[in-house]
């Protein structure tokens, strides 16, 4: 499957660990810290931050079907689905 800019998932996820994760590590050293990921998609970016020992991040998204795509592998209690109202 190619994502954006015909990117494959693993070569997305590999720059996104190269480019974005020191940002979030600098921005939220403690592992304990909450990290939201609105528009979640398929949630492989809240999974990888699990992964990295990230015990609280929450991916949203408004897409049921695409956001459930990994329930299974992130938990359910890491996920929420519709709409963000302030």
């Amino acid at each position: 499957m190619s994502y954006e800019f015909g990117l494959s998932r693993q070569e997305m996820v590999r720059d996104w660990f190269r480019h974005e994760l020191p940002i979030i590590e600098r921005l939220a050293p403690d592992r304990g810290s909450t990290i939201v990921d609105l528009g979640c998609g398929t949630n492989i970016f809240v999974k990888a931050l699990q992964d990295k020992g990230y015990e609280s991040v929450i991916g949203i998204d408004l897409d049921e079907d695409l956001a459930t795509t990994n329930r299974g592998a992130i938990g359910s209690e890491s996920m929420m689905i519709g709409v963000l109202t302030c």
